[in-house]
């Protein structure tokens, strides 16, 4: 092998395929049927054979596929409508008007497409992104709007969906048991708390396998979940905390992962010397795995 003249020798390559890797590269974009197919072919300006000057003909077209995403792509929207009238009607002196009317703005003066909101509202709610990266990545395409706009774009957006909210928190209060709990909620950049303060939300919903399954997260410190259930009776089932007993009418159920969570603690901290901590873990252990395999009969 003849050495290059920075002594670093070329390395000749050759790779392996299997006989069916075209198969198995298309079979890959199988699932993104429902993603626009954009062409891009690429043919000979000139058809003319350079040998002879005959004409050239298609013995084999070679296919590439790739998923390609526009990050961010932002349009400006100048919507215009136009007022009418009529020339005869004028003329008569009864002048008539009639206006193409625009479709209303989500909000008065809103300057957000209801696309906009729903990128702002999903990065926030669903993605988890913090609304001063989000800001940070719009900047990068060219997008200037600060943290603190699209934090009242995403009250605003809250607002508009609150019936959805409500219908949803009554479909919620009809089923006979309800789950309910605290999360963790980290919040950053709140003035005068710091970065690894934890906040705290109530979750609440019924079975995954309801016809209509539901989750509901709320925050009135204090009082969220009476203030949810107030005027609901079935079966809760949640941790020990002590101000659900303030609830009338409803039936209380533990919860085994809390109650797995203190008997596990024992078993971390005294090891051997707590038998009796330990049988309890593995007999909640033994009902997770009847309660598994259980689950596909209801």
């Amino acid at each position: 092998m003849t050495k290059s003249s920075n002594n670093i020798e070329p390395i000749s390559t050759s790779l392996q395929f299997p006989q069916n890797f075209e198969d198995m590269y298309f079979s890959l974009f199988e699932e993104y049927t429902s993603l626009t197919r954009v062409v891009i072919e690429y043919t000979l300006l000139d058809e003319k054979c350079p040998c002879c000057d005959g004409t050239l003909h298609v013995i084999k077209t070679n296919i590439m596929e790739q998923i390609h995403i526009i990050p961010n792509h932002a349009q400006v929207l100048r919507i215009t409508e136009h007022d009418y009238t009529c020339r005869e009607c004028e003329k008569q002196d009864k002048p008539i008007f009639i206006r193409a009317s625009m479709q209303k703005p989500l909000i008065k003066g809103f300057i957000a497409s209801p696309s906009k909101l729903a990128v702002v509202l999903t990065s926030k709610y669903v993605d988890g992104l913090p609304l001063y990266r989000l800001a940070e990545e719009l900047n990068r395409s060219g997008i200037y709007i600060n943290p603190t706009t699209l934090c009242n774009w995403a009250i605003k957006g809250a607002d508009m969906l609150m019936p959805i909210y409500e219908a949803l928190q009554q479909i919620l209060l009809e089923e006979p048991l309800i789950h309910g709990d605290e999360t963790r909620l980290q919040v950053l950049k709140v003035p005068g708390r710091k970065a690894t303060s934890q906040s705290y939300m109530w979750v609440c919903r019924n079975n995954k396998k309801s016809e209509f399954p539901v989750v509901l997260f709320e925050n009135q410190p204090g009082d969220t979940p009476t203030a949810i259930l107030t005027c609901w009776s079935g079966v809760l089932m949640t941790d020990a905390y002590s101000a659900l007993r303030m609830l009338k009418n409803v039936t209380f159920l533990g919860c085994f992962a809390h109650t797995r969570r203190k008997f596990n603690d024992i078993v971390k901290i005294k090891g051997q010397h707590s038998q009796e901590a330990k049988e309890a873990v593995d007999t909640i252990a033994k009902l997770y795995v009847i309660e598994k395999e259980t689950a596909i009969l209801t």
